[in-house]
């Protein structure tokens, strides 16, 4: 992301992410675990990801496993 200075801290927090650790990023509704929007939407690109969540500050971030090769266990 190029301008950290006036990036909301979820922007830089999905930044870090994808520049530290090659994630796709899916954006989630407020106070839930559904993704936003009707359509999967994911972030591998800092800039994109970094637009997204200044406009949408309240969403949350998720990660895409799959497509970021990792796994969860419960």
């Amino acid at each position: 992301m190029k301008n950290t200075q006036t990036a909301s801290k979820t922007a830089k927090f999905a930044a870090a992410y994808i520049d530290n650790y090659g994630l796709s990023l899916v954006p989630l509704s407020p106070k839930s675990k559904k993704p936003y929007g009707k359509t999967w939407t994911t972030f591998t690109d800092t800039v994109k990801a970094g637009a997204f969540y200044n406009e949408h500050e309240d969403c949350r971030i998720g990660v895409n496993l799959g497509v970021s090769r990792i796994c969860s266990a419960d």
